[in-house]
């Protein structure tokens, strides 16, 4: 699928699903629920193992892509009763489940995925009620999400997927800026975000593992 429809990964915070089921069209028709999905995620050169998402509602309708973290208290089971609730139509696709030891670490920060300018305002704005002005901008980090199935044969199939392009990291969560989109974040958009929040920004041209030097670019009280 490959679409670029907006991210909801539903992660520490599962009332938060509420919030983003509530964006599915009631008349949609396009809505399919898929289990066990295979994630992989990479940010500059590393794999990130410990956090993933086995469960996509892929709803074109209302361009919603609603993620749930493996292991996590949000539900495949939470969706269809909101769903069934509503009367939204969906179809449910069953993969076959991967077999691995995989345990979810939970001192993980919160990733969120902005495609556009309104959802980094709202994670800045999250982070700034939590008491957060500080952030990290690394403009020329990238990577990828992937979201695939596993076939009896143990062949990996892409379902969808996401590449990134830049982060901010909040000391309470990561902001991975979605690539490829129209509606894609321009650097020079994500620093005029940055100074009307009024964020304390230090920025790391870092491509990978984070330099030491970093540069304060704006301090604003």
């Amino acid at each position: 699928m490959n679409s670029n429809l907006d991210v909801w990964a539903i992660q520490h915070y599962p009332e938060e699903l509420q919030t983003a089921l509530s964006n599915i069209l009631t008349d949609s028709k396009n809505n399919i629920l898929f289990h066990n999905c295979v994630c992989s995620m990479e940010l500059g050169g590393e794999l990130l193992s410990s956090r993933q998402f086995d469960t996509m509602l892929y709803a074109e309708d209302s361009d919603t892509l609603i993620l749930l973290m493996r292991d996590g208290v949000a539900t495949a089971d939470d969706i269809k009763s909101y769903l069934n609730e509503k009367n939204i139509l969906y179809h449910d696709v069953f993969f076959e489940p991967l077999e691995d030891e995989y345990q979810n670490n939970n001192s993980i920060k919160e990733l969120w995925f902005a495609r556009e300018a309104y959802v980094l305002r709202d994670a800045l704005d999250d982070s700034k009620q939590k008491g957060y002005s500080m952030v990290t901008y690394y403009p020329s980090i990238n990577g990828f999400l992937k979201l695939q199935y596993i076939t009896m044969q143990e062949q990996l199939f892409s379902v969808d997927g996401r590449n990134f392009q830049g982060m901010i990291d909040c000391p309470d969560k990561t902001v991975l800026l979605i690539d490829g989109d129209e509606r894609s974040l321009t650097e020079r958009q994500v620093y005029s975000i940055l100074d009307q929040q009024r964020m304390h920004v230090i920025v790391d041209p870092s491509t990978n593992v984070p330099c030491k030097e970093k540069k304060l670019v704006r301090a604003l009280r």
